[in-house]
């Protein structure tokens, strides 16, 4: 399915090990045979529990929306993605061998749809690491902390959005591109030993899989011609981080 999670680190407190609140969300994770994905003798223990999924994918709505009470065209798509259509939030543990204790963390994974919208799982998960990295010790308190998942007292653990060079600029009505850096573009030479051949620009390929794609097409025709300069200094053009980016004015040359 492709897609991006962004993982939360996090301690079963002593309550929930004991099966006490909520009907003992980590008991019943140890007194399960089988987990989603994998087994307790195993390197990793999956499971999922709706009511989470929705604590927090609620919360983190309220934040990114009351920071963007305007959003662009792109942004409301985007919206719509994150938490109009099913994202799967679970707890997983994992270990390198049988004899490591687990190491938890909830894992909030955004869905590439089977290549629709790798795009939007990439920039979905970089806001929620802007809303877990503004709200930290708010998400602990009020969301994980009922569940009986305490925060971890290794910060270095959290990792973040990792794929800082993916760079994301807004479209008129194709949602929000995700641009290839220099330096990835650098770096993939160096990795095939020969220079990348494909589109400075992705869309979604939703945009594509329509009956006609010329207009998506021609959109990703002209960022190639207009766009690639604008991104060389590296700035994400996301609302959230660039919120007085002109939309309309850099595409007021392009005729659709």
């Amino acid at each position: 399915m492709g897609g991006q999670s962004l993982a939360i680190p996090v301690i079963p407190s002593a309550e929930a090990l004991a099966g006490g609140r909520r009907g003992g969300l980590i008991a019943r994770m140890f007194g399960r045979q089988k987990s989603d994905a994998g087994d307790l003798d195993g390197a990793f223990h999956d499971i999922s529990d709706p009511r989470l999924g929705r604590t927090i994918l609620k919360d983190m709505s309220n934040y990114l929306k009351g920071c963007l009470p305007a959003p662009w065209k792109a942004t409301a798509q985007l919206f719509s993605y994150m938490f109009k259509t099913k994202q799967n939030v679970y707890i997983r543990g994992s270990r390198e061998s049988a004899d490591q204790p687990m190491v938890y963390s909830v894992q909030i994974a955004f869905s590439g749809c089977g290549g629709l919208a790798e795009v939007s799982s990439d920039i979905a998960c970089h806001w929620a690491d802007l809303y877990y990295r503004a709200n930290r010790n708010q998400v602990h308190e009020s969301v994980l902390k009922p569940f009986g998942l305490m925060p971890h007292h290794n910060t270095s653990l959290y990792d973040g959005w990792i794929e800082t060079s993916k760079l994301f600029l807004p479209t008129p009505d194709f949602g929000y591109a995700e641009f290839t850096s220099d330096a990835s573009q650098s770096e993939l030479a160096a990795r095939f030993g020969v220079q990348p051949d494909w589109k400075r620009f992705e869309l979604d390929g939703a945009e594509f899989d329509v009956p006609d794609p010329e207009p998506a097409e021609q959109l990703q025709e002209w960022l190639e011609a207009n766009g690639v300069e604008l991104m060389r200094d590296n700035q994400c053009r996301c609302q959230m981080c660039s919120p007085d980016f002109d939309v309309g004015a850099f595409y007021a040359d392009f005729a659709r």
